[in-house]
């Protein structure tokens, strides 16, 4: 099916209808009326982060327990409310940090979010010391929040380490940040000016607005090859077009120009003289160099970790594994192993 421009119309092939048989009570975030309180009880110890619409400061509740408060920009409340019908909708999920309060200050109309504090690290420090082992828990544990999310109708469109909270000391693991986020219903156009462009995947650098779920699969891929390789294999460029010449020098520039093409997508000419010069081996270019050029660190670099790479990072968003099938994948056949055993034990107390 193509649209009125001719592009071709994609549907996600996993939790299609979700939230039209979820119905608007679950996506309707416009008509949403969360419940504000007093900012009582809560004292501001410190910041820990800024955006371009908030600040995050670790604080305390009756000065006792840490949660970390989110002082949001003084904008029309209703700008907040999808986010926080999302973080609503998705407060049992596991690895997703939770949402505790919603605080107004009303001697000064600015509103902040409660969440539960997590212990984290500058994830550029983390990366570079997890074994093996404890990048197949942490790697489980963020797809275990995302099939949470996408079983739920929810994309959350800005996958990055930043945004992902890691305690090394215990491994628990936070998935942050989901003002990005919005509820997947097919056929419907999307913004591409969403994710953080180092992490965008081919189909946001080309403009196709009929994405799905698989968005945060790629972030996520690229995200699992920091961690195997301890550095960005793709880096960020000044402008969508340089990373759309960055990301085909990791995956293939020829897989670009074919994957736009079957989506009736078109590039400029300029454009495909460029890409069809890049990446002419892919991620297994890119592997057999860092295997060659870095001898002594490549432990981490095995067939099944680079088999669930290459899986996340598929160029056609409509080839991209699903997180529910990456659960499954032999790369993580250990910790699944794991995880029954502790289950079994458990069973018998």
């Amino acid at each position: 099916m193509e649209d009125g421009d001719g592009i071709i119309i994609s549907t996600s092939r996993v939790y299609t209808y979700v939230n039209e048989i979820k119905g608007p009570e679950w996506f309707d975030h416009r008509n949403y009326s969360p419940e504000w309180k007093e900012p009582k009880h809560y004292y501001l110890i410190k910041k820990v982060g800024h955006g371009k619409y908030s600040t995050v400061y670790k604080s305390s509740y009756k000065m006792k327990d840490f949660v970390a408060i989110k002082i949001l920009v003084p904008l029309d409340p209703k700008r907040y409310l999808r986010e926080i019908k999302i973080l609503s909708n998705l407060k049992n999920g596991p690895n997703i940090v939770k949402l505790i309060d919603l605080i107004i200050d009303r001697s000064t109309g600015i509103f902040s979010f409660v969440f539960e504090w997590v212990d984290f690290y500058d994830w550029r420090t983390i990366y570079s010391h997890l074994t093996s082992d404890q990048i197949k828990i942490v790697m489980y544990k963020i797809l275990r929040a995302i099939f949470y999310s996408h079983c739920n109708g929810i994309m959350h469109r800005d996958i990055k380490p930043q945004n992902i909270a890691i305690d090394p000391n215990n491994l628990k693991v936070r998935l942050l940040d989901w003002g990005l986020a919005d509820f997947y219903l097919p056929r419907q156009r999307y913004s591409s000016h969403v994710a953080t462009r180092m992490f965008k995947p081919p189909e946001l650098l080309i403009e196709y607005p009929y994405y799905d779920y698989s968005i945060d699969i790629w972030s996520l891929g690229l995200t699992f090859a920091m961690m195997l390789f301890g550095k960005s294999p793709i880096h960020c460029g000044e402008n969508d077009d340089k990373q759309l010449q960055n990301v085909a020098d990791f995956v293939g520039g020829r897989g670009i120009i074919n994957y736009a093409e079957s989506l009736k997508v078109k590039l400029k000419p300029e454009t495909i003289t460029d890409l069809v010069k890049r990446g002419k081996r892919g991620i297994s270019g890119y592997v057999d160099r860092f295997n060659s050029l870095n001898p002594s660190q490549t432990q981490n670099i095995t067939p099944e970790a680079i088999s669930l790479l290459k899986q996340m990072m598929a160029i056609d968003h409509r080839q991209r594994i699903t997180a529910e099938d990456a659960l499954k994948h032999p790369y993580f056949e250990d910790v699944r192993k794991a995880r029954e055993k502790k289950m079994k034990d458990a069973a018998k107390v």
